[in-house]
């Protein structure tokens, strides 16, 4: 698909359930020399469920509506790989990663972004107010990457492989150390530091 999707759930009082199921085909933003703008859900009450597709080249430079999906309800992601776009999701509502989702360049706002599987995000990064990794669920990172306002509720598993910490980590879950990481947050979870890794602590690690 390579046009201007023109979505924009944005009808007040009458909440829509918007699904795209790509059968592995992709969403180009960019058509010859033209940006096209992303996705846009702009109530709270709608949900738009993403599945199995690529979107990618959404670098859409002036204008609104500039990542691939600018979200202000709920977003639902399974089996999506974002390539090559300025920004993958602003999230502002609730974003739920479910499995096999790859990102470009990740995810900002001032949602809350909840990860429901295995999620390695390699050079992504993800600001968000609060990011919660639950029961079952992998998130790997460089910890300089993530930005959390309210800090990261982990209830599984968190690994660290370089990077500083700056999110206070809360959670029945295990924080991970598989690189050098530099940690200046205090954290709750469990902390386990691998052979031949190093963690410096400067704040309380219970």
């Amino acid at each position: 698909l390579t046009q201007d999707l023109g979505t924009l759930m944005e009808k007040e009082n009458n909440p829509r359930d918007f699904e795209i199921n790509g059968n592995n085909y992709a969403l180009i933003g960019t058509n010859e020399t033209v940006n096209h703008g992303g996705i846009v859900v702009a109530n709270e009450q709608d949900i738009l469920t993403l599945e199995n597709l690529k979107a990618k080249d959404f670098n859409k430079t002036t204008g609104d509506n500039k990542a691939v999906v600018t979200n202000a309800g709920t977003v639902e992601l399974t089996n999506v790989t974002f390539e090559n776009n300025s920004t993958d999701i602003n999230n502002n509502g609730t974003l739920n990663i479910n499995e096999d989702v790859t990102f470009s360049s990740g995810i900002i706002g001032e949602g809350e972004t909840n990860v429901n599987a295995d999620l390695t995000l390699g050079n992504a990064s993800i600001s968000q107010n609060n990011l919660n990794i639950l029961d079952e669920a992998n998130l790997t990172a460089n910890a300089s990457n993530l930005s959390i306002s309210n800090g990261i509720n982990n209830s599984d598993t968190l690994t660290f492989t370089a990077g500083t910490n700056a999110n206070t980590i809360t959670g029945i879950g295990t924080t991970i150390i598989d690189g050098t990481v530099t940690n200046n947050a205090n954290i709750t979870n469990k902390v386990t530091v691998n052979s031949t890794k190093q963690l410096t602590n400067n704040a309380t690690v219970e």
